[in-house]
This record gives structure tokens, C-alpha cells and sequence, in this order.
């Protein structure tokens, strides 16, 4: 693919190739359909959809399905009213009853989570059975800040294991799924956001920063859980040479890092996102372990450099830099910690973690590979691929 800087965005990144067909007609059931699979619910087939500006202002959100293995009906509806038309002042309501991932911070996909259960018999996610609801106000008081609370009763309930299913390993067992800590839950939470919406799984890397804080408290909010949670997230880019072109070359660095105070219940602990199946997204640690590491508090910063094509152009590749294809220079190290041990995400440890490696993006437009060089023992290389970054 070759970038013109003359071309629109529009006709830069139009879909081509293999994948372009899945836009067509004969495919557009698929926006609604969600059918995935993992060793609690066995096949999930369901469906969900949006209906935005329903007389006006209102939004209206669904989805319900069926687990084959667990056999239990799940399902979620929500309602959002928009006061203005800039949408700068929202309040709604959400009714669910699901299986929810543990400490999931949206880097996998249940997509990508269905393939390496099934290839390698690998689930990343740990999960609980959630029931309950939730009201929520959203504000734009500042151009490109958004805050959003909420309140909410939640029953959480362990989720069990309920097949050993895959297509390979058929011998092998998953990896044990844990059992959280049962009861009412009535958090209070507060999200501010400053930065453009987030772009899926980071594709577009922008500069952001969120605060997430989340309360329960058996006295104040009611329930059986007491405890205060605060994660922050944070991104920013800076161009560093090639400042004339269309895609200059970035510096990206990104910081993550909570804490907590009281009695953090398992489905409320922070796990250090990883590869999965040698499969790893923009901003996982790509050689540790699936959750390797987690704890009721931690910190992880990690710096990346984007030369886009300037390496293949200096030893003159003309076949790699014609095609648009990078090369990346990135290290990370992170640390997490427990204060209690009455239960925590089995297998994970805490302690100090580090990492560094090269990468190629954009190859055949779609894909990234990775090898990086885990610094803590069992020290060594592990080889990943992940999607390409856009931009």
C-alpha cells in the first residue's frame, strides 16, 4: 500500500483486499450477531443492537443471548437521554444479567478470545455471573472532557466451568477458572475523560488521559463490599523527525496505574493485561504469561517509537518502504502488589516486570510482528503478532 499525500483519509485507508467483501450487503447481519465461545458459557450465540435517535433524543441499547454449555439466557437494555443536541448532558438507565470478564480492560476480544480457545485451548479471560442495574449521569463540561457517574446494585455470583471443549489438546484442561467473592454489590462510580473518543483496541493511538473511581461501602452506598478503587490511564504522541511528512515518525508513551483501599474482591483486582496464544494488541505486555501478573495495586509505563519507513529507505529496501511498512522500537516496565492475599487470580504474582523488543507494522496492511525480550526470569524472546496501527 502506498500512502499519497494528496489522497484523502477516506481513499488512504478504503477497505481492500480479502476483507473488503465482509462490508457488502450479503455480510451486514454480522454487526448484530454476537456468537463467541469460552469454557463458562461453551457457544454464546446471541445478538445486539443500537437504535440512536428514537423520537428525537432518546438511545436505546440491547442484547440477549443463549450459553450453550452454562445453559443460561443472558441479556442487557439500556436507555440514554440526550438533553441537548451537542449531547453534552446525558442520564440513563441499564438493566443486565451477565457473564462479565474479571479485570478486563479491553484490549481482547471476545472474537480473538474464541479463536485461542479453540486453536490452543487457551481462554484469557476469567469471568463472574453479574445481575443487577445501574443509572448514570454524562456531561461535555469542557470541549474534549467528559465525566460520567453512576450508581448501581449488582449481584455477583462465581461462574463455574462448564466444558473442556476444543477443536486440538482434547487431553489437556483449561486454565482453572477462580471463584470470586459473592454478594450485593452497591458501587458509586466517576469517570472523567479528557481526549476524542477512543478509537477500538487503540488503532489510532491519540492523546488521552481517563481517571476511573469506583466506591462501595456497606454503611454509605448499602451491599456487602468495602472498598475504593481508582485506576488512571494516560497517552500521549509526539512527532520526532520527519515532521513534513503526511505520518511523521512517534514517540508514544503510555501510563496505567491504580490503587485501591478496604477489602478489593477478586472481580475487582487489576491483572496486567498479556499476549494471549502469542497474539497481542497494542499496549498488552507481549512475553509474560496470561495473567502473570496481578494485585490490588499497580503501575506500568512503557515507551514506543515509530520510525515509520525510514529504516527500509536508509538501507534501501524499496519493496518495504514503497508499501508503507514500519519499524518499531518499544520497552515497558511495570510493577503490581497485593496488601491481603485472601484471594487472588490464580496463578498470578506481584513484583516488578520489564521488557523490550523491535517490531514490524503494517505488514500486508493488517498485521504487526513483534520480538520482545522479557528481562525478569524465566528471562527470553517470545515472538508475537498483533493488528497494525493505523496511524
Amino acid at each position: 500500500m502506498k500512502l499519497d499525500s494528496t489522497q484523502t483519509l477516506d481513499k488512504q485507508f478504503k477497505p481492500s483486499g480479502p476483507l473488503a467483501g465482509l462490508d457488502g450487503p450479503g455480510f451486514s447481519w454480522l454487526k448484530y450477531a454476537d456468537i463467541h465461545f469460552n469454557r463458562v458459557e461453551g457457544w454464546y450465540v446471541g445478538g445486539e443492537n443500537t437504535f440512536d435517535s428514537l423520537a428525537g433524543r432518546w438511545t436505546v441499547r440491547t442484547a440477549a443471548g443463549y450459553g450453550v454449555a452454562d445453559h443460561r439466557w443472558k441479556g442487557s437494555a439500556g436507555v440514554e437521554y440526550l438533553w441537548d443536541s451537542d449531547h453534552s448532558l446525558t442520564t440513563g438507565a441499564e438493566w443486565f444479567s451477565q457473564a462479565r470478564a474479571i479485570s478486563d480492560e479491553g484490549y481482547h476480544s471476545s472474537f480473538s478470545n474464541t479463536l485461542t480457545s479453540l486453536l490452543g485451548k487457551n481462554d484469557y479471560f476469567d469471568y463472574y455471573r453479574v445481575q443487577g442495574g445501574r443509572v448514570t449521569i454524562g456531561a461535555r463540561p469542557l470541549g474534549e472532557v467528559s465525566v460520567r457517574a453512576s450508581f448501581g446494585r449488582e449481584v455477583h455470583r462465581s461462574a463455574r466451568q462448564t466444558t473442556n471443549y476444543s477443536l486440538f489438546y482434547a487431553r489437556e484442561k483449561y486454565r482453572p477458572q477462580p471463584l470470586v467473592e459473592e454478594g450485593v454489590m452497591q458501587p458509586i462510580g466517576l469517570s472523567v475523560r479528557w481526549g476524542p473518543e477512543a478509537v477500538m483496541f487503540n488503532l489510532i493511538p491519540q492523546n488521552e488521559l481517563q481517571i476511573d473511581m469506583e466506591h462501595s461501602a456497606r454503611r454509605s452506598t448499602g451491599g456487602e463490599f468495602d472498598f475504593s478503587r481508582v485506576l488512571v490511564r494516560g497517552q500521549v504522541r509526539i512527532a520526532t523527525f520527519l515532521r513534513r511528512n503526511l505520518f511523521p515518525a512517534q514517540l508514544t508513551m503510555r501510563m496505567s496505574a491504580g490503587t485501591s483501599t478496604g477489602s478489593l474482591p477478586l472481580q475487582r483486582q487489576f491483572a496486567l493485561e498479556t499476549q494471549s496464544s502469542d497474539y497481542a494488541p497494542l499496549g498488552v505486555l507481549r512475553a509474560a504469561r496470561v495473567k502473570e501478573f496481578a494485585g490490588d495495586r499497580f503501575v506500568q509505563f512503557s515507551a514506543e517509537h515509530d520510525f515509520r519507513s525510514a529504516f527500509f529507505l536508509w538501507i534501501g529496501l524499496p519493496y518495504f518502504y514503497e508499501r508503507g511498512i514500519e519499524t518499531v522500537a518499544y520497552a515497558t516496565v511495570a510493577a503490581s502488589s497485593f496488601r491481603s492475599r485472601r484471594m487472588s487470580i490464580a496463578p498470578a504474582v506481584s513484583g516488578v516486570y520489564s521488557e523490550a523488543g523491535i517490531g514490524i507494522n503494517r505488514l500486508f496492511q493488517l498485521f504487526r510482528l513483534d520480538v520482545t525480550y522479557r528481562f525478569r526470569a524465566p528471562e527470553g524472546i517470545r515472538v508475537t503478532l498483533g493488528v497494525a496501527q493505523l496511524l
